[in-house]
C-alpha cells in the first residue's frame, strides 16, 4: 500500500469539510493533492464528473466513529 503523507488529523479535518458540502461536493482543486489521493485511496471520497469531491458511505462511517459520542469511545 502507498504511503500517504500528511499530519496528523489532517484526513479527518478535510474529511468534515467535504462532508459539510453534503451532496453537492468540494472543488478537488480546494484540497491539497496529497490529501485527496489519500482520501480517494482510502474509498472516503471519489471525484464526480463535475470534479467535486463526494464522501462515500465508508467516510461518513469514518466521521461517525471518530465524533465524540461514538458508542466504542464509551
Amino acid at each position: 500500500m502507498p504511503r500517504i503523507n500528511v499530519k496528523q488529523g489532517e484526513l479527518a479535518h478535510w474529511l468534515q469539510l467535504i462532508a459539510a458540502e453534503r451532496e453537492a461536493g468540494l472543488i478537488a482543486d480546494a484540497v491539497p493533492s496529497n490529501v485527496r489521493e489519500g482520501l480517494i485511496l482510502l474509498s472516503c471520497v471519489t471525484e464526480s464528473e463535475q470534479g467535486k469531491l463526494v464522501v462515500t458511505e465508508k467516510g461518513r462511517l469514518s466521521l461517525r466513529m471518530s465524533a465524540p459520542d461514538a458508542i466504542h469511545l464509551a
